[in-house]
C-alpha cells in the first residue's frame, strides 16, 4: 500500500475540516475515526466567528448558516439575580456573527458532505482506532484497528485532531499545557420549544441546584442544552440516572 500523505487521527469538526482543507489544496488524506458515524449529543456547540469563517472555506458554510442560531452576548445570574449581560461587538455588515450555536454532529455532517466532493483525496475510516505509532525518518507507521481487523498504514504526517484524551499525544508523551478545572458536570439535551432569545446563560448558586454552576444554550430544533454542577458529595452514577436527570431538568425550567 502506498503511503498516504497525511493521516489524520479524530473524525470529529476538526479532523474533517482539516481533511477538507487540505482536500482543496490537492493533498490526499485519510480520517481515523472510531466511531461508527457522527457523534451523538451536542458536545461542542459554540461556533466561534473565526470558526466559521474556517467551516466556509471547508465547503460546510452555506449549510452551517442555514442551521445555526447566531448570538451575540450572554447574561449571568447570582442565584435569581441577573449580575451580567454582556454583548460581544458585532456590525449588521459582518459576515459572520460572533458566535452561533449548533449540535456537534450537524457540523460533522455538513463537513463531511463537503468531503464528497473530492473522493479521491479526502477518506474517511469509520469503526477505526488508532492502537499505536512509531514516528520514522521519513514519515510514521500507524497500527489500526477497524472492521476488517487490523493493519499497519504509513504516512508522510499524522495529525492529531483526536480530543483532550488524544492517542497520539498520549504515544508521544506530550500533555496539553494549562490549568486544569476539577468541577463534574452533567450535559444534557432536552426538546422544549421556547421564544427565548439565543444567548448565553449562567447562573452561579442557582436556586435550582444550590451550590453549583448552571449553563443553558438554545439550539436548533428547540434543542435546549443544560449544563449543570455536581456536588462533590454526589455520586456520579447515581446522578446520570434518568429520573435523576428529569428531575434536574424540570427544576431548572420552573
Amino acid at each position: 500500500m502506498d503511503a498516504i500523505p497525511v493521516l489524520i487521527a479524530g473524525g470529529g469538526p476538526v479532523g474533517l475540516a482539516l481533511a477538507a482543507l487540505l482536500a482543496r489544496q490537492g493533498v490526499r488524506s485519510m480520517v481515523l475515526e472510531a466511531d461508527t458515524g457522527y457523534c451523538t449529543g451536542s458536545r461542542a456547540i459554540c461556533i466561534s466567528r473565526r470558526s466559521q469563517e474556517i467551516l466556509w472555506t471547508a465547503g460546510a458554510g452555506a449549510a452551517l448558516a442555514a442551521k445555526a442560531l447566531p448570538w451575540t452576548g450572554g447574561r449571568s445570574y447570582w442565584r435569581d439575580r441577573e449580575v451580567l449581560h454582556f454583548q460581544m461587538p458585532s456590525e449588521p455588515t459582518q459576515r459572520f456573527a460572533p458566535m452561533v450555536n449548533i449540535q456537534q454532529y450537524h457540523v460533522e455532517a455538513f463537513v463531511h458532505q463537503a468531503l464528497q466532493g473530492a473522493p479521491d483525496l479526502a477518506q474517511v475510516a469509520w469503526g477505526t482506532r488508532l492502537l499505536s505509532l512509531r514516528p520514522q525518518a521519513e514519515g510514521v507507521q500507524v497500527e489500526v484497528e477497524g472492521p476488517q481487523g487490523r493493519a499497519t498504514l504509513q504516512a508522510g504526517w499524522l495529525v492529531a485532531c483526536d480530543g483532550g484524551r488524544s492517542t497520539v499525544r498520549e504515544q508521544l508523551g506530550l500533555q496539553l499545557e494549562g490549568t486544569q478545572y476539577e468541577g463534574r458536570y452533567v450535559i444534557v439535551d432536552i426538546v422544549q420549544a421556547s421564544r427565548r432569545p439565543v444567548e448565553r446563560l449562567a447562573w452561579f448558586d442557582p436556586p435550582s441546584n444550590p451550590g453549583s454552576t448552571l449553563l443553558m444554550h438554545r439550539q436548533p430544533d428547540d434543542v435546549w442544552r443544560i449544563d449543570y454542577q455536581l456536588r462533590d458529595d454526589e455520586d456520579a452514577e447515581e446522578a446520570l440516572r434518568p429520573e435523576n436527570i428529569c428531575r434536574a431538568c424540570k427544576a431548572t425550567w420552573r
